[in-house]
């Protein structure tokens, strides 16, 4: 994926790269980075527009 030019994702990248984990049937996806950079809005995003790929899914946020 490309970066800006502060070395962070753009969203709209961001979010069409987890789609497309989603749709290439990834069993797991992990984001980990500094708090209050929207990675579990984004996350969320992308896993209400790719849920219906799988039979069962969950989103797990701790």
């Amino acid at each position: 994926i490309k970066s800006s030019k502060e070395g962070l994702l753009d969203r709209t990248q961001c979010l069409l790269y987890i789609k497309q984990l989603c749709i290439n049937n990834i069993k797991v996806i992990y984001l980990s980075r500094i708090g209050g950079i929207g990675k579990t809005t984004m996350t969320k995003i992308a896993f209400n527009d790719a849920k219906h790929i799988y039979d069962e899914s969950c989103f797990v946020e701790y």
